[in-house]
């Protein structure tokens, strides 16, 4: 995935800086997180403001989008980057599980399409509360 994020960079004329590679290979790793736990754990390897920049460029280029996920704002890849799932997010500890289902991603397409809708994107966030919190 990392050669797709670097030619993607050239064809907008944009270097391969050693901040833009963190910050990515941070996000491939982490599937939903915060701007603050990027920094966090790029302190020392790169410079906040690098960060912030780096962050700023790549919502413009679409790389990465905000998600709404336990009620904070967060970020991850894009479809383009990573493979297209949902979340579920508990409202007591803010955990957030990857959903990937193809039977509800064919269910999402079938209402569309009888509703004569062309769906472009989507996002679903469950919020609940998760198995751990339950026994507590």
């Amino acid at each position: 995935m990392c050669n797709n994020f670097k030619q993607y960079l050239r064809s907008y004329g944009l270097n391969v800086t050693v901040p833009r590679l963190k910050v990515f290979r941070f996000l491939e790793i982490n599937d939903l997180t915060t701007v603050s736990a990027v920094i966090n754990h790029l302190s020392g390897q790169a410079d906040r403001a690098s960060i912030y920049r780096t962050i700023s460029h790549f919502r413009k280029l679409g790389i990465i989008h905000d998600v709404v996920a336990g009620g904070k704002r967060m970020i991850e890849l894009t479809d383009r980057f990573s493979s297209h799932h949902h979340h579920l997010s508990c409202l007591k500890c803010g955990r957030s599980e990857v959903v990937a289902d193809h039977k509800l991603e064919t269910d999402l397409e079938r209402i569309s399409e009888k509703k004569g809708f062309r769906a472009v994107s989507h996002q679903i966030e469950i919020s609940g509360i998760c198995a751990s919190c339950q026994d507590d």
